[in-house]
């Protein structure tokens, strides 16, 4: 548990509710996972990112997606009177996108299909070992926030990286595979 405190700290994340980092245990150790909003605030404190935001697109929004010479997504999602709709009014999850502006204005995105995300979801030990073992998993309790997770983890390896980004994404992985994180205090 010391040893993932300590690293988040040296990340500069808070563990627990505000969503930047969690506590889970993994087999006789406890791993440090960053959640989005922490990939959020590395890559912005990295600063080669002036925004960088996730989003679930549901069945009754309108998106449009185009490539070619100018690569561009629209996403408008469902509202009455000016206002988001209810979730249940703009339907099932059917996909997630990420998006940075970097430094330099320019803009760049990740956009994957909810049968994107739910492959890796798939691929995830943690997942495969909630279903089997009837607990708890963060992918059926806050799907939407995962769905954003994975599209900014996604958008995070096109981005450049800071030393604590890298390191943010790689316990991530470590815990995606079910391997020890192997973290010791330097």
């Amino acid at each position: 548990i010391l040893a993932a405190v300590v690293q988040a700290s040296q990340l500069g994340l808070e563990i627990g509710q505000n969503g930047e980092a969690f506590l889970v245990p993994f087999k006789k150790e406890c791993q440090l996972v960053p959640g989005y909003k922490g990939l959020i605030k590395l890559v912005l404190q990295g600063r080669h990112a002036i925004d960088i935001y996730a989003q679930e697109v549901r069945q009754n929004d309108r998106f449009i997606q185009t490539y070619g010479f100018r690569r561009e997504f629209i996403h408008e999602p469902l509202c009455h009177n000016g206002f988001l709709a209810s979730d249940e009014e703009r339907g099932l999850v059917t996909g997630f996108y990420a998006v940075a502006v970097l430094k330099s204005g320019e803009p760049t995105y990740v956009t994957m299909s909810e049968g994107q995300v739910n492959k890796i979801r798939d691929e995830s030990s943690g997942y495969r070992y909630a279903l089997n073992n009837n607990k708890p998993t963060p992918w059926i309790d806050d799907y939407v926030a995962m769905g954003m997770k994975t599209a900014l983890r996604a958008l995070c390896n096109k981005l450049p990286m800071s030393t604590e980004l890298r390191t943010a994404l790689a316990l991530d992985t470590a815990a995606n595979l079910g391997v020890s994180q192997s973290l010791s205090l330097r």
